[in-house]
């Protein structure tokens, strides 16, 4: 990870603060227009859907996940009218269940997005400023996918690699898409596969996006990144990172940019389709819950071809 020194430079470099108004919590969402979202709704052709969501398995035991039966059929009458229910209670952020982060989600020296005071986000209110459900009408617009695993011919990424704004030049050089104003970045580190040969990414030195992937995603007008990963290099070690700024990417890309993200997707179907159709731009949709005075929210996001 690069030292403070660098990520405060970056920072400068990549902030959007006043881009679209002093008061603006939206960020980068800004950039999903309706003409946006009507010239990626003109790529559907044969209707086809994957979900990118992973699956929320039932009855985990863990603290990120609980669920358990409200009611259930076992003392259903044998005549007449039953019913069953759940309750689910689950940690929105983590490295598990694929998640929505709204700009209320990281602050940098007491400094959420576009200068807001990071004492908005409080245990008794909640987020007041940034919060999930500024982006309740949906993330919708055209997804290009970025198969950084491809991109080396590796099944998946390794712990330390990194994907740099050069590698996704030729990635998409390679594959004939041309980036526009308000697409949105979709990152398959190789999770999936990873996970399939019982290879745990999610140890120190996760594969991630280095600094120069900020400057692309943001010269390009990038209105979100979603990713199998998180995209930052997790560190388990002290001696790994900058204690100031462990997540380096979550804070300027939240802070900074105002870059919404989607964490912990599941891409590994995507991917297998894109080359399936040799295309890899497509209908992206994401809906998060209406939550209000939230960090974040569960999703599900949708490939549509």
């Amino acid at each position: 990870m690069p030292p403070t020194g660098s990520v405060t430079q970056e920072f400068e470099k990549l902030s959007n603060w006043g881009r679209w108004g002093p008061k603006d919590e939206r960020g980068a969402l800004n950039l999903l227009t309706d003409s946006t979202r009507a010239a990626a709704a003109a790529l559907v052709t044969d209707g086809s859907c994957i979900s990118c969501a992973r699956p929320m398995k039932p009855r985990r035991s863990s603290g990120n996940y609980l669920h358990h039966m409200t009611g259930s059929g076992e003392g259903a009458p044998t005549q007449g009218f039953g019913s069953a229910g759940d309750w689910v209670g689950i940690t929105i952020h983590g490295l598990e269940h694929t998640h929505l982060d709204s700009p209320a989600h990281v602050s940098w020296d007491g400094n959420l997005y576009n200068g807001a005071d990071a004492r908005e986000i409080s245990t008794r209110k909640g987020a007041m400023r940034g919060s999930a459900d500024l982006a309740a009408e949906g993330i919708i617009g055209r997804g290009i996918l970025l198969d950084g695993a491809a991109i080396s011919n590796k099944r998946w990424m390794e712990r330390g690699d990194r994907i740099e704004g050069r590698d996704i030049d030729v990635w998409f050089r390679r594959h004939n898409i041309v980036p526009r104003s308000g697409d949105i970045l979709v990152v398959r580190f190789g999770r999936d596969a990873a996970e399939r040969d019982h290879v745990d990414l999610l140890q120190a030195g996760t594969p991630s996006l280095g600094i120069s992937a900020l400057s692309w995603i943001h010269d390009h007008d990038i209105s979100v990144v979603a990713s199998d990963l998180v995209c930052d290099e997790v560190s388990t070690t002290e001696s790994l990172g900058d204690k100031r700024c462990p997540l380096p990417i979550h804070m300027l890309a939240l802070v900074s940019m105002g870059l919404w993200l989607i964490d912990n997707a599941e891409l590994g179907k995507l991917a297998e389709a894109c080359r399936m159709k040799s295309r890899y731009d497509f209908f992206f949709a994401a809906v998060p819950l209406a939550l209000k005075n939230s960090t974040g929210s569960p999703v599900n996001p949708i490939a549509m071809f």
